[in-house]
């Protein structure tokens, strides 16, 4: 960086208050010394701007550093109504959902963000009693299998 006639080196700035104006940006020069790269601004609300910071508008982040923005965001989690805590639903099992090993469910939630409980049970651990799969609560080979019986009622809370 150069300031004030001189070039700071690496390690040179520690404290140190660079002041910039508003709508004017810092600028880096490249290792070929041949261009500049802005990459920081204060906006006319004394708001930091990142100007070269990866944004995904349209299409799903592909890099680690790369961040998904609101309209991304919410093209993802579709009709999920933001501020929403829950919604239930109860199913009263079956003997062909026992023999199934599992349940269909009328939503279909990300893998983690639902749970159960059985009536006279307690919450039960995913992955541990059940997992989630599409739109199944599936219990093959699992805690629940052999314990749940015909006419129990699960609830299911689906957390957003």
């Amino acid at each position: 960086m150069f300031i004030i006639g001189r070039f700071i080196g690496a390690n040179e700035i520690g404290g140190t208050l660079i002041r910039l104006l508003n709508n004017q940006a810092l600028r880096a020069r490249n290792a070929l010394d041949n261009a500049d790269v802005s990459f920081l601004k204060v906006n006319t609300s004394d708001k930091p701007e990142f100007l070269i910071f990866p944004f995904t508008p349209a299409s799903a982040p592909t890099q680690n550093y790369e961040v998904a923005n609101k309209k991304y965001v919410d093209d993802q989690v579709g009709g999920v109504t933001p501020g929403k805590a829950c919604e239930q639903e109860v199913i009263t099992i079956s003997g062909t959902d026992i023999t199934n090993k599992y349940v269909t469910l009328a939503h279909t939630p990300a893998a983690k963000s639902v749970q159960i409980m059985l009536d006279g049970g307690g919450d039960m651990i995913y992955g541990v009693a059940y997992t989630v799969s599409t739109n199944k609560i599936d219990w093959t080979g699992l805690a629940l299998d052999g314990v749940i019986a015909a006419n129990d009622k699960m609830q299911i809370t689906y957390l957003y």
